[in-house]
């Protein structure tokens, strides 16, 4: 803890510094609550894509938080790159309108008219409406997190309550976003088909953007969270006046001072003595 005082400024500039990017890839993670298609599309948690081998079309899913938006792609060549389909339309969709689609779609219930099965459409419906909060909830306590780090890395403005504050909210935020991404993961990414599972239907999967900003926003509370518990207040550190590893060097000096034989003052009384028997009295 010595050592982690003695590099307070470059330890609290590396939390700092991961602080700042999570704010930014955060705050950009956070446009997947938003509702304008194109932020959808740009910011997703989550992107699957379907070829039709029989219509020679292909769909891509965009899942938000809020919304999901829904590209019908007719040039649609077999090996492509999804992002090379062409001659496509965008259709927006509420994740409220999901359950109604799939449930009124009895003659083919494992695809609705945006041709994506409803298992995964399900189960990313419910799993969304539970992740908007916390995705803004973590996003705001993020200056927070900024203030504690700015104030910390001051020796003299470091305290207990200061550390307590730097540490146990960035605690309860790494198990709340660890939460919140595993379950999305368990009940939305890792059911999406991929691969050739239906032979006329070729599937694929994969994270999208505000997925993997949390992801980095979750790395870097565990490096802050890290960097607070090493830190330590003042008095503690190398201002401490004694360190852990002095005490027993102490103890062994006095032991040694102790054996060696030493000498005594005189006091007042035998000084005053000492002089009237040398010097000589006056009659």
């Amino acid at each position: 803890m010595r050592e982690a005082d003695r590099e307070r400024k470059v330890l609290m500039g590396i939390a700092l510094a991961f602080t700042l990017a999570s704010i930014v890839l955060t705050t950009f993670g956070c446009l997947s609550l938003s509702t304008d298609p194109k932020l959808v599309r740009t910011v997703p948690w989550a992107i699957g894509h379907v070829v039709d081998r029989e219509r020679g079309e292909g769909t891509v899913v965009f899942m938000g938080l809020a919304r999901l938006v829904v590209k019908r792609c007719v040039e649609v060549e077999e090996g492509e790159d999804w992002h090379t389909w062409g001659a496509c339309e965008l259709e927006p969709h509420w994740w409220s309108e999901v359950p109604a689609r799939c449930t009124g779609n009895s003659s083919n219930s494992s695809r609705p008219d945006f041709y994506y099965p409803c298992e995964v459409l399900l189960g990313c419906a419910a799993q969304t409406r539970g992740n908007r909060f916390g995705a803004f909830v973590t996003c705001a306590t993020l200056i927070f997190a900024m203030i504690g780090c700015l104030t910390r890395i001051r020796r003299r403005a470091d305290s207990n309550f200061q550390k307590i504050v730097g540490t146990f909210p960035d605690l309860l935020g790494i198990i709340t976003l660890s939460a919140s991404l595993v379950a999305f993961s368990a009940q939305c990414t890792s059911k999406m088909p991929a691969g050739e599972s239906d032979p006329s239907m070729g599937f694929g999967q994969e994270a999208g953007a505000g997925y993997n900003a949390y992801c980095f926003c979750l790395f870097a509370a565990v490096v802050r969270v890290s960097i607070h518990i090493v830190m330590p207040v003042p008095g503690a550190g190398v201002s401490a006046p004694c360190a852990p590893g002095d005490r027993s060097r102490l103890l062994s000096s006095k032991s040694g001072i102790l054996g060696e034989p030493t000498l005594s003052r005189p006091s007042s009384r035998a000084k005053t003595a000492e002089l009237s028997a040398v010097t000589p009295r006056s009659w």
